[in-house]
């Protein structure tokens, strides 16, 4: 579900999603200005999340060319070392990261916690303990939007 505030003038055009839950895509108009709004949750398993990551930038994002896009959810992955704190270090050369990179500069997107929080630490998920914690949640927009 994507909402929208009453006072807004948004026109969606289509909104295509995957049989598995991973993803919706909603095509839309707003005051003016077409917007592709995509949410997903990636899978757990990191070879699974590799697939997933090459397929919507290949596959979904692809068709979307140079629209303004906001793509957000669940990624389950981490980006790099300033997302996780306790447990295993960072492998940041783990092909989901590499895939999550590519993505990002295939598509020209910017990371809008790293663009407002440089050098903070943002956790989106913890163990029960709090010993660990990471920045698997994810909020990227097309750089032409980053104002």
């Amino acid at each position: 579900m994507i909402p929208f505030k009453p006072w807004l003038d948004v026109n969606i055009k289509k909104v295509p999603s995957d049989d598995h839950g991973r993803y919706i895509l909603a095509e839309t108009v707003i005051d003016n200005t077409k917007v592709v709004l995509v949410n997903v949750y990636a899978p757990n398993d990191p070879n699974q999340q590799v697939v997933f990551l090459r397929a919507l930038s290949n596959n979904i994002l692809g068709k979307c060319g140079n629209e303004n896009l906001v793509l957000g959810g669940d990624f389950n992955c981490l980006i790099g070392t300033l997302d996780k704190r306790g447990g295993k270090p960072v492998d940041i050369r783990k092909a989901s990261t590499i895939e999550l990179k590519a993505l990002i500069k295939t598509h020209n997107l910017l990371d809008t916690w790293c663009y407002k929080n440089p050098d903070s630490f943002g956790p989106t998920w913890a163990n029960p303990s709090m010993k660990i914690r990471c920045r698997l949640d994810h909020l990227f927009v097309s750089n032409q939007l980053s104002n």
